[in-house]
């Protein structure tokens, strides 16, 4: 009888440990779904906040978050192809090269950098290579529209001419704006030309609240400057070579110039400043009559300038000359050129004769080009 009574004392027991179960999980489970549609609810509400907000800067109102970016900046890119006042194409017909022509238009490429606290370049924020208009004599402008973070941003371009069909210059390399190389063959030819400039722009003030309205459509202008000066050389001789070898000397055909100790054939757009110095670079380059009976032009080239504008950098050639069939003629001694970026060298001398040494006569007015009168 005991047993029976424990029995269902124990079936007893279960069972209302059973019901209390049962009730509470169902309590538990109601919970569940109310925390559920709660969390639903409120994703689903962050997702309109978000639509709306997105919307509001669409609508250019007002943006109560910080902006990861600057709407519509346009940016006016001016350069001047004039060698210092002197027509760039004045300069390429020394030397028979080719004028600018309707063909060539201009190549962009733009780098924005971020920078750390001491100004250095430390993360790339985009690249951009842009087609523009038409080179043009004198003065030529380009209008690019830019997306850039609100941050201080380093703005470095280089524009370059292309001749038609051409996607980029073939005498530089500017996969890197921090180290443009200048190609082989060196001298200057035509469509051989390039400008550049490095600018720091602060749109870190735009890292706040503001409005999507007219103030955010910021407008910026870059003006570009040749990274290098040019030189041409000038044999003043040309009628006493005549006089000491016959009528029937050869004819000077070529020249080859040889520098002595080291140029830079590299250009750091963001310094401003020539980089990548070689030795004993040369380069041939067709002799052509300047002044009929008196002159020739020897050879032409353009050497990276850096890093100020307005400072003196020289360098050392000797050029040697050879009629049509390679016969050498003459070779030079060491002549220096005084060079400036966007200056025109002029260097007179005696390339195909000797003369009896005297005091250099040199042009310091550098209002146009640089006139350098090698020792007689």
């Amino acid at each position: 009888m005991e047993d029976i009574n424990m029995t269902k004392d124990m079936k007893s027991e279960l069972t209302h440990r059973y019901n209390i179960s049962t009730e509470d999980y169902k309590k538990d489970k109601i919970c569940r779904k109310w925390l559920r549609a709660g969390i639903i609810a409120a994703i689903i509400m962050l997702m309109l906040i978000s639509l709306l907000l997105l919307s509001s800067c669409e609508k250019k109102e007002l943006c109560y978050l910080p902006h990861p970016h600057i709407c519509h900046t346009t940016l006016t890119v001016n350069f001047n192809s004039e060698w210092d006042n002197e027509p760039i194409h004045s300069v390429y017909s020394r030397a028979g090269a080719s004028e600018i022509t309707p063909e060539m238009h201009m190549r962009y490429v733009l780098e924005f950098w971020n920078t750390d606290e001491e100004g250095n370049l430390t993360e790339i924020v985009e690249r951009s290579s842009i087609m523009g208009g038409t080179l043009k004599p004198g003065k030529n402008t380009q209008v690019i529209e830019v997306d850039l973070p609100a941050d201080k941003i380093v703005v470095l371009c280089w524009a370059e001419p292309l001749q038609a069909g051409q996607n980029a210059n073939p005498y530089f390399d500017a996969t890197s704006l921090k180290g443009i190389k200048m190609l082989q063959p060196l001298g200057l030819a035509p469509g051989k030309d390039a400008f550049s400039a490095s600018v720091v722009w602060d749109y870190t003030e735009y890292q706040e609240p503001h409005p999507h309205g007219n103030a955010i459509n910021l407008s910026q202008e870059l003006t570009l400057l040749r990274p290098f000066g040019s030189y041409t050389v000038i044999s003043n001789d040309m009628k006493e070579y005549f006089e000491k070898h016959g009528s029937n000397a050869p004819q000077p055909a070529s020249a080859t110039v040889n520098y002595q100790l080291w140029i830079p054939l590299m250009y750091d757009a963001f310094h401003q400043t020539a980089i990548g110095s070689v030795s004993e670079a040369t380069y041939s380059y067709p002799v052509s009559v300047r002044t009929e009976g008196t002159e020739y032009t020897m050879a032409e080239d353009l050497i990276f300038i850096g890093p100020n504008n307005g400072t003196d950098n020289f360098y050392n050639f000797t050029v040697s000359s050879f009629a049509a069939d390679d016969t050498p003629i003459h070779k030079s001694g060491n002549a220096e050129v005084r060079m400036q970026r966007n200056k025109h060298t002029l260097v007179y001398g005696a390339f195909f004769t000797e003369r009896k040494t005297n005091s250099p006569g040199i042009d310091d007015s550098f209002d146009e080009e640089i006139e350098v009168v090698i020792p007689d």
